[in-house]
């Protein structure tokens, strides 16, 4: 299996186990407020496809990625924002979508993660900078 193929692998079996464990947003008793935002490598790329996750101890609003690097999130409907509150970031790739950079291997679990962010009681807007993925160099014999 090739390095690439385990990373996706990887994301698509987080991206599972969140919407099984519970990310799908029933049961929101908190005020929602709408996020939304881009996502973009350290060099200004967009990151162009893929699932973005907010979590923290009670929920895991999501949303998908567009062609330009945007997103809203989304807790209980479309669009509907987050609960106020400090989150930690990841990401899961869009297995079937188009090209877009693969994504450094923290991001691929909130555990791991290194990007927070803070949900504040108003309408956000969002720049969320990420690290590319770099493939080990292979030792020299």
């Amino acid at each position: 299996m090739s390095s690439t193929t385990s990373v996706r692998f990887c994301f698509w079996l987080t991206t599972s186990i969140v919407l099984v464990t519970g990310g799908c947003g029933s049961g929101v008793k908190d005020r929602l407020y709408k996020v939304s935002g881009k996502v973009k490598l350290a060099d200004g790329q967009p990151v162009t496809t893929g699932t973005i996750y907010f979590a923290n101890e009670k929920y895991t609003p999501y949303g998908d990625i567009q062609s330009d690097g945007s997103f809203k999130l989304t807790t209980a409907k479309p669009d509907d924002g987050a609960p106020a509150g400090s989150y930690k970031v990841y990401f899961s790739p869009d297995l079937m979508g188009g090209p877009s950079p693969l994504l450094h291997l923290k991001y691929l679990a909130a555990s791991s993660s290194d990007n927070s962010q803070e949900v504040k009681p108003q309408a956000n807007q969002l720049e969320i900078t990420v690290d590319k993925y770099q493939p080990p160099v292979p030792k020299k014999k």
